[in-house]
């Protein structure tokens, strides 16, 4: 009979090596951390019901970004930026605070079609697309139709007409409708980044008006929201459009306004707290002509003063750098820390007349997307195209004990989707990412900085907030706009969560000699429900697998009988089961070298 020893796996995941090669370690898992150097349970989530305003509005859109905040008299706040829209978040009620690009009236512009929900708008010069959110009222019935309240383009026939769905059949065709207010809403956004094949795709007169067209070299870029304060207001710019400024002091249906004497045009923007400046990145110059790698700042205490003068502290710089385009800005304990599409720099505040200086900080590395860096107690920490990096003074790769399951599988195409959060109680950083093949967020690489170890999972989130007043926990987005409430339970929104670990292959000596293991003793500090233990055993690398079980365990077994035989044998643990979890100390096995022929 052989004696019990300790089965001793490092903390984290590693898939850097064979299954035979990751000594010592756990080679695969799911939503599974380490805390304190024990695994765990990662918590589960929890959908939140939101109220809209009107009641039984649908939220539009795939969130992109999200930023929480309280106002002077202690009311919490967030806004959320999707493709289609941006809202404001109070006590579980959501505003469509999107702004308007214009607005005015009509007269007698519905046109219907007997038997059709399909209205043509007629509007000179309209300058909307298919897919943009209009707003009518006042409108009195036409063919038996009232036109009232908000409507999504259905497509384009030409300038002057577009048509919109109104949900129910004419009953006759007629034209019509009185003196009709309309309001209509900035344009949408891409939902992904991707070909587009609709008007200005192709060449000019290649087909047929309104007939989509079978190739392109438009690329239409996935929208991202850069969203920051003002004090207890809200500053937020689509990618690639202008400034808003959401004013508190106007109440929460009112929508952002456009700040007039912004740049038009912005990769990104963001706010310097320290001296209460709008600073726009990858933006246009004083005449109207946009460079990507333009930064222009504006005057102290006021985001519309862009004008450089000699009185006040307005500026702009442009990166020198080999790069196409200024992505992202991160704020940080040295400065401004900005990332092209090649290169990284520092803008730090000199205290003079200069107002920042620049420098580089290195080059070579790819910034997945406008939101895969964050700031975690003033270390950046970020997500490339082929890998992870840090800054804390000193730019450098980070060593990747997951590598090859992240890169390895990464839809790059989509690297635009990628976002970081912060979950500070467990002292980690999640990046949420598109493995290859998917055209969503469906997968998550966390970095602990408190202990330098990594985990990973299959969870989705488009969005997500570290732990915020506004839920007392983190919270994220699903692609169909479900907001999760998270370290929420142990569940999937009341479904089980598939938990498990595999370990490395644990053999004898050099793996030359046939390994026995008669038994297991469980240890665990906590365990709720029932795991399972199945053994995976084989001669050598290539040869088939056996197995052993899956047997049960309970917070009350006290060893788990396996007499497995093979050169090397894997260990895995599983728990899926709701309201289940587990915090797993150290095992041990009863195993001894076995010259039993097999």
């Amino acid at each position: 009979m052989g004696t019990l020893s300790n089965i001793r796996l490092a903390p984290g995941l590693f898939t850097e090596a064979t299954d035979r090669g990751a000594v010592g370690r756990w080679r695969d898992g799911n939503m599974v951390r380490w805390n304190n150097g024990l695994p765990e349970t990662v918590g589960g989530w929890v959908e939140k019901v939101i109220a809209t305003v009107p009641p039984g509005t649908p939220f539009r859109g795939i969130a992109r970004s999200v930023i929480d905040w309280a106002t002077l008299d202690g009311i919490k706040l967030a806004a959320i930026g999707t493709n289609q829209r941006l809202y404001l978040l109070s006590a579980n009620v959501l505003y469509n605070i999107t702004p308007l690009r214009a607005s005015g009236t009509l007269t007698d512009p519905i046109t219907t079609v007997n038997g059709s929900s399909l209205v043509t708008i007629t509007h000179s010069s309209h300058s909307v697309f298919a897919g943009d959110y209009v707003f009518f009222r006042n409108a009195t019935a036409v063919g038996g139709l009232t036109i009232d309240g908000e409507y999504q383009v259905v497509s384009i026939t030409d300038v002057d007409n577009y048509v919109i769905d109104a949900g129910s059949n004419a009953s006759s065709g007629a034209t019509g409708g009185g003196s009709v207010a309309f309001e209509y809403e900035i344009p949408v956004g891409g939902a992904e980044s991707g070909l587009s094949f609709g008007w200005g795709s192709d060449e000019w007169g290649a087909g047929t008006w309104g007939t989509p067209r079978t190739q392109s070299t438009l690329i239409v870029p996935l929208r991202v929201w850069s969203l920051d304060t003002w004090g207890e207001d809200l500053i937020a710019s689509p990618s690639g459009g202008a400034v808003y400024w959401w004013d508190r002091s106007g109440g929460f249906g009112t929508r952002a306004q456009l700040i007039e004497g912004a740049p038009r045009r912005n990769i990104s923007v963001m706010v310097s707290p320290e001296s209460r400046q709008l600073i726009c990145l990858g933006t246009t110059d004083e005449v109207g002509a946009l460079d990507a790698l333009l930064i222009r700042w504006s005057d102290n205490e006021d985001f519309n003063s862009f004008e450089i003068e000699a009185e006040n502290n307005a500026g702009s710089q442009r990166i020198d750098a080999a790069a196409s385009e200024l992505v992202a800005g991160v704020r940080t304990r040295s400065g401004i820390v900005m990332f092209t599409d090649q290169s990284i720099h520092l803008m730090q505040p000199t205290g003079d007349e200069l107002v920042y200086e620049f420098r580089q900080l290195g080059s070579g590395v790819s910034l997945a997307g406008p939101n895969a860096v964050i700031d975690a107690q003033g270390v950046v920490y970020l997500m490339s195209v082929d890998n992870f990096y840090i800054y804390d003074g000193v730019l450098r790769v980070m060593p990747c004990d997951i590598w090859t399951r992240v890169f390895r599988s990464f839809n790059v195409e989509q690297r635009r989707m990628v976002y970081a959060a912060r979950n500070n109680a467990f002292s980690e950083i999640w990046w949420f990412y598109p493995a290859a093949g998917s055209n969503t967020n469906n997968r998550i690489a966390v970095y602990n900085y408190r202990d330098n170890l990594w985990w990973y999972g299959n969870l989705g989130r488009s969005a997500f907030h570290d732990f915020s007043p506004l839920y007392n926990k983190p919270y994220g987005f699903s692609d169909a706009g479900v907001l999760y409430t998270h370290e929420d339970g142990q569940n999937d929104d009341g479904a089980a969560i598939d938990r498990y670990l595999v370990s490395e292959d644990i053999e004898v000596g050099e793996g030359q000699e046939i390994l026995h293991i008669n038994k297991l003793v469980p240890d665990f500090k906590e365990l709720t429900g029932t795991a399972t233990i199945t053994l995976i055993g084989r001669l050598h690398p290539a040869a088939p697998t056996k197995t052993k079980g899956p047997q049960p365990v309970t917070s009350s077994t006290r060893k788990i009988s396996t007499r497995m035989r093979a050169r090397q044998i894997a260990v895995t643990i599983q728990l899926n089961e709701v309201d289940g979890r587990f915090r797993m100390g150290e095992w041990r096995a009863e195993a001894e070298q076995d010259g039993v022929r097999i």
